[in-house]
């Protein structure tokens, strides 16, 4: 399959077309192909879900990437943006 970053790239292609199961079906394939680049895929998810609007899913997104990675500093500034 392609590598993770691939389908980060093309998610984010997908998403910039308005493409949103698109995107989502993208990062679902970079989260099954690559577990230990769950935070990557689950940040770039959050990120695309609030340049689309969709804040009340980015900050799900994010709070479950808190919970996990707590020191993380731009997961902790990007959860406040959605406050």
């Amino acid at each position: 399959g392609l590598p993770v970053l691939n389908l980060l790239g093309a998610a984010h292609a997908a998403a910039c077309q308005g493409d949103r199961s698109g995107r989502d079906a993208l990062l679902g394939q970079a989260r099954a192909q690559d577990p230990d680049a769950e935070v990557a895929v689950d940040f770039t998810q959050a990120l695309l879900e609030a340049d689309a609007g969709q804040w009340q899913e980015a900050r799900v997104t994010l709070e479950r990437l808190h919970a996990r990675v707590p020191a993380h500093v731009e997961v902790s500034r990007r959860l406040a943006e959605c406050y």
